[in-house]
């Protein structure tokens, strides 16, 4: 656009690693916390699910930026094409690290980790946005024996009629809609594993939610 300045990276073809595109707008917004390189702001319990996790970081060389990542015990989770990002994850019971990990134009890799510990909570820590899909089991980081039991909640007062779980890149199952739960169980091969769950309501509202675990 003649006349107007542009930020690298604006449209993103695979918005957070999906098939959904976006445009990322780029104003004068505050920074969430002030670093001189990359700094994780907030880490902290969201609300009263204890298992429900605050994250948000903040690079310093905004106008640089090209990515941010964030990784719990050496899987990434979240991603954008900017500096900073301010999210809620579901996380499982247990002492975990977090890093961020942040690219420029202009320098290498800028890296932050912090150590944190969840406790378990019994409930789904359910987003609290509506519509949304919470993936309740397997949860961020956990490390799964045996059978993966797949339990996912649609926030949702018309909640779709099927969602589509892909593992690892590829499509497993349709899981059909009961009450606003899905479940399915698998097995799967030890190691890391990456978790994507998508659905469209009756409203036309497309949804997905991504998870990353391990198993033993």
């Amino acid at each position: 656009m003649n006349g107007f300045p542009t930020t690298p990276n604006a449209y993103q073809s695979t918005f957070q690693g999906g098939t959904d595109d976006a445009f990322l707008v780029h104003t004068d917004f505050l920074g969430l916390c002030d670093p001189t390189t990359v700094m994780i702001c907030t880490l902290a319990v969201s609300g009263s699910n204890s298992e429900l996790i605050h994250f948000a970081s903040q690079a310093a060389d905004v106008e640089g930026a090209e990515f941010i990542f964030l990784a719990l015990d050496g899987q990434t989770i979240y991603r954008v094409n900017g500096a900073q990002f301010d999210t809620l994850l579901p996380v499982a019971p247990g002492s975990h690290t977090a890093t961020v990990t942040f690219h420029s134009v202009n320098a290498a890799n800028e890296q932050t980790q912090q150590a944190f510990t969840v406790t378990s909570s019994g409930a789904c820590p359910s987003s609290p946005t509506a519509p949304s899909l919470t993936i309740c089991s397997p949860l961020n980081a956990v490390i799964v024996k045996g059978t993966v039991n797949i339990t996912i909640q649609a926030s949702d007062a018309t909640p779709p009629n099927t969602l589509n779980l892909s593992i690892d890149g590829q499509f497993v199952a349709k899981l059909s809609n009961q009450n606003g739960t899905y479940t399915h169980s698998t097995t799967l091969a030890a190691g890391p594993h990456t978790m994507s769950v998508r659905g469209i309501d009756p409203n036309h509202q497309a949804m997905v939610a991504n998870a990353v675990f391990r198993v033993k």
